[in-house]
């Protein structure tokens, strides 16, 4: 029996992949301007930032592969990170509501196993 899992709820899917390139980007500005201003509590500052840069950045690779995939952690973590995105005001309200709207009932393509007879039992 051959077994396929299918990439389920693209459009979300590279939501959260863009996003990872966002924060890598601004974590990347954000060391250039600090590091040119060289003042004594840089360092503090550019150790906080990466910290919650990278927090989010892993936090969108995790959904963005249990998206893929059609799980329910995937669905949950992306509702979570749709609604923390409402907070950013103007753009990423529009990403944290195209997140949440892909995310519901209506939209969203759960994982399922598909053998390659269709007679066949999984």
């Amino acid at each position: 029996m051959r077994v396929v899992f299918l990439r389920m709820n693209k459009a979300l899917f590279y939501t959260h992949r863009c996003m990872i390139v966002l924060y890598a980007m601004m974590l990347v500005l954000a060391w250039i301007i600090f590091i040119q201003h060289g003042k004594s509590d840089t360092f503090t500052v550019l150790i906080l930032l990466t910290a919650i840069y990278g927090g989010m950045f892993f936090l969108h690779f995790k959904a963005s592969n249990e998206v893929k995939n059609g799980t329910e952690v995937g669905k949950t973590l992306s509702q979570g990170l749709g609604c923390l995105l409402l907070l950013g005001f103007p753009i990423g309200t529009v990403v944290g509501v195209f997140i949440l709207i892909n995310t519901r009932k209506k939209k969203w393509q759960t994982s399922t196993l598909y053998a390659s007879n269709p007679h066949e039992s999984v």
